[in-house]
């Protein structure tokens, strides 16, 4: 039969060297989660530390001196950043704790950072967090669980939208938080799972639900691309924010360690607003097309630039789900074998040095440093300060 269709050779192979890309990625996310855990770990000595050297306790106790500092709209700003961190985890988490440091002793104290530019990109960070373990979730935990911190993460982004529209119609900010807010629109994508079905059809079929598959495999990877890079954001504020604290951790601040947290502070706000806009379905799509052209893919019947990237920006509501890719009765059947825990999968063929290089998989630079300060290694204020530089 497969005389009558010459291309499903390379039409199975590239729905399955897609499969192994999104395999590899998920798995690289996986990673992440422990590195965040890691971070996470290292910064509750400092914070414990800062809190006791400048007569404070508790999250509550810090809360309380910036509240007692910040405008109406600041502090608006403020308690929904606290209270989508609620929704997502029970207690103010290490994140935020380090958040509001920063915005006391840089954005208070010193006046180094605007804080309601500050603020605005805590949102930020709060969104690739909670979207970023929503979909760590879905690859580790299955569906249900996966679909449920979707939705938390969701209500949660919303909150996020509310104060940065509110704030895009403030001429002082309505640069600033116009460019966040697409960001944070940008992340509400829902990444669905994926089968390759190739086994459950008649020649004739296989060729249609090859074609599904490619197109739906095609977008997934943009999608699971698009966490792994948020993922790999995340580690890299992570290590800014441990250096920060790293800077304000004595009884006495010293001038010198005040203003290289103040530049901490700053760098933390560039990146944010900078260089997250670049993490996007677009951006994701190009590396991609890249690694294509460097292993020679079959792209024959790849979906067109445009559709990927519309797909990819749209998944949202999960229009491109498993039981839609393809119409089939059998479809019910494998569907309880596809949200498998994912340390018991695979991890699919990893990509060389050349292929990461062309994925941005080796992060270079201040980016690279940070990523390593927020999991490992001693912490040395000269050594961040030249990373930095």
């Amino acid at each position: 039969m497969s005389f009558w269709y010459p291309d499903n050779t390379n039409r199975r192979d590239r729905a399955q060297q897609l499969s192994n890309d999104i395999t590899v990625m998920q798995q690289a996310v996986v990673e992440a989660k422990a590195d965040m855990e890691k971070a996470d770990e290292r910064m509750v000595p400092f914070i414990n530390e800062i809190l006791e050297n400048h007569g404070m306790k508790t999250f509550d106790d810090l809360k309380a001196k910036l509240d007692a500092t910040l405008t109406p709209e600041e502090k608006k700003a403020y308690d929904e950043l606290i209270e989508r961190s609620k929704r997502i985890s029970e207690s103010a988490d290490n994140t935020l704790t380090a958040l509001s440091a920063i915005a006391f002793f840089s954005g208070v104290t010193a006046k180094a950072v605007d804080i309601t530019k500050f603020l605005a990109c805590g949102h930020v960070a709060e969104t690739f967090r909670s979207y970023a373990r929503a979909f760590i979730t879905l690859i580790t935990k299955g569906f249900e669980a996966g679909k449920a911190a979707f939705q938390a993460a969701a209500r949660s982004a919303s909150l996020a939208i509310d104060f940065l529209e509110d704030s895009s119609k403030l001429a002082k900010y309505a640069s600033s938080a116009s460019k966040v807010l697409k960001i944070v629109s940008v992340v509400g994508v829902i990444a669905d799972a994926f089968i390759l079905a190739f086994s459950l059809y008649e020649e004739g079929k296989q060729r249609e639900a090859l074609r599904g598959a490619i197109n739906d495999l095609f977008v997934r990877r943009i999608i699971s691309k698009f966490y792994e890079r948020m993922c790999n954001a995340i580690k890299t504020q992570d290590g800014l924010m441990l250096s920060y604290l790293l800077f304000v951790t004595d009884k006495v601040i010293l001038p010198e360690d005040q203003a290289a947290a103040d530049k901490i502070a700053t760098r933390f706000v560039k990146y944010v607003t900078e260089d997250w806009s670049e993490i996007n379905a677009e951006s994701c799509y190009e590396l991609l097309s890249k690694l294509d052209s460097s292993r020679n893919s079959w792209v024959k019947e790849d979906p067109s630039r445009e559709s990927a990237i519309e797909q990819a920006d749209q998944d949202t509501s999960g229009q491109y789900s498993l039981v839609r890719m393809f119409d089939h009765e059998n479809v019910a059947r494998v569907v309880d074998k596809i949200y498998i825990e994912a340390q018991n999968t695979d991890a699919g063929t990893p990509y060389t040095p050349d292929e990461l290089k062309i994925l941005d998989g080796n992060p270079t630079g201040w980016v690279a440093d940070m990523q390593k300060i927020a999991v490992s290694g001693t912490l040395n204020k000269e050594r961040i300060l030249h990373d930095l530089d």
